[in-house]
């Protein structure tokens, strides 16, 4: 079954969106081996997005990137009812740098201090992608990110104590996190393409 959801038009955030330019710019350097055993994500998880049919998601495109479809499937899940289908592009070659974004508010926001272990389940497509993971707690930004290139089911794991592609994480205020997003990023335009991947529950622990 597919729930397909209506994207919600972002407004007034400029200092939000900054953040894909500083963080696909990086996307250049090596990116570290990833933990992908779901064992080591840690204790307390609380669930960022779950990809459920009802939740409050809101898609964007960046600097010419674009989603194309979302739709959330409760038949090939991991965790919980759902999981995101996300379809995007972020191949135009007139830009330096591009990005299509999934994500979601909150209000109040989230306080979450402590929490530095990320876990992330992907469903990719066989294709090499970017993908960033931002915060946002209404006056700064921060991110990690990492390249995959797999088929099928793969669970992700970063620990911010340790990975080195990270931006600004240490500068945010971890009581008040009020935007979580996934974007797939062009990798600072070395990888401008198209792709279909499924997301399911994007997770923070101790």
């Amino acid at each position: 079954m597919k729930t397909r959801l209506m994207p919600v038009i972002l407004t007034g955030l400029t200092a939000f969106f900054m953040l894909v330019l500083t963080g696909s710019a990086a996307l250049a350097a090596e990116t570290p081996a990833l933990s992908t055993e779901a064992a080591r994500m840690g204790e307390n998880p609380v669930i960022l997005i779950g990809f459920e049919p009802d939740e409050p998601i809101f898609l964007a495109g960046v600097n010419g990137g674009e989603v194309k479809d979302y739709v959330v499937v409760s038949d090939d899940r991991q965790q919980g009812e759902g999981a995101g289908m996300i379809t995007f592009d972020v191949s135009d070659p007139t830009q330096s740098w591009s990005g299509a974004r999934v994500g979601r508010a909150f209000s109040p926001a989230l306080s979450i201090p402590g929490y530095r272990k990320l876990g992330l389940w992907i469903k990719g497509d066989g294709l090499k992608h970017s993908v960033i993971v931002g915060f946002h707690d209404g006056v700064y930004d921060g991110s990690v990110w990492f390249d995959f290139e797999h088929a099928g089911w793969q669970h992700f794991v970063v620990d911010f104590g340790s990975f080195a592609n990270q931006w600004q994480l240490d500068r945010l205020d971890w009581s008040h996190i009020t935007r979580v997003f996934i974007e797939f990023a062009d990798g600072a335009g070395t990888l401008k393409n198209k792709g279909t991947v499924v997301l399911d529950e994007l997770v923070l622990a101790k």
